[in-house]
């Protein structure tokens, strides 16, 4: 009985280890990750029929109906800084919805 004991005793403590160091593992994994977080979304201009038609706004040549500011904040949320070589080319942010996107 002592003996078939101490197996299933060695066979957890052999399953436990193997699963706390593959935790461990990945705890250490250098991670960058960017996310970002919408601060404040705020209409410029909804239409030129608000103003009568007297203004129009234009990006690149093609008339906008619905201009928006919008003021993300990016963050850091994987467990390793974000250094510069990292980022050499500018972060582009590309809308993925809403009209003309």
């Amino acid at each position: 009985m002592t003996a078939q004991v101490l197996t299933i005793a060695g066979l957890i403590l052999s399953v436990l280890s193997i699963v706390v160091g593959y935790l461990y593992f990945r705890a250490q994994r250098v991670r960058r990750s960017l996310i970002y977080e919408v601060v404040s979304d705020s209409p410029l201009i909804t239409t030129s029929e608000d103003l009568g038609g007297q203004l129009e706004v234009r990006f690149n040549g093609t008339a906008v109906d619905n201009a928006h500011l919008i003021i993300l904040r990016l963050a850091n949320s994987g467990n390793a800084p974000i250094t510069e070589p990292d980022y050499s080319s500018p972060i582009r942010v590309t809308p993925s919805g809403g009209e003309g996107c």
